[in-house]
């Protein structure tokens, strides 16, 4: 069953599953295909991703209690402000994904495709557990 009162939790499980498939995924990548390259390049890539998903939820939590304190404070406050810098960060940060990424590619010749299948399967399972939670949710709010 699916705590919905404690999102909070959620996301730490969903963290904690996301390295155990990055580690997962590099064991047996190291243990198929034996090249240490294309292994070390799937646990770079997955850890980007990681990375990049926990800075982005910390960020997203934030912006949404920011912008609960200023409708308490202010009845009819605008969120244009709010989620532009928002939006602002979101594009630095993937401006700074790409920069990691070309380093990652062309200084330290990593391998791209095994790079971007470790963001594709941080990124899916992100996705399905997000739509596992919303669909527990929708029937517990149906029964209601």
């Amino acid at each position: 069953m699916v705590n919905l009162d404690n999102p909070e939790l959620f996301f730490k499980r969903i963290e904690i599953f996301m390295l155990i498939l990055v580690f997962l995924g590099f064991l047996l990548c190291l243990f198929f295909s034996k090249n240490l390259i294309w292994s070390i390049s799937f646990l770079s890539g997955g850890l980007l991703g990681y990375l990049n998903f926990r800075s982005t939820k910390k960020e997203g939590i934030t912006f949404i209690k920011r912008v609960k304190e200023n409708l308490k404070v202010k009845g009819n406050f605008s969120i244009e402000k709010e989620k532009n810098i928002f939006i602002f960060k979101i594009y630095l940060k993937l401006f700074a994904t790409g920069i990691v990424l070309f380093v990652l590619i062309s200084i330290f010749k990593l391998h791209p495709v095994f790079i971007l299948a470790a963001f594709f399967l941080i990124y899916t399972y992100l996705i399905l557990a997000s739509l596992k939670y919303f669909i527990f949710n929708r029937i517990l709010v149906w029964r209601r």
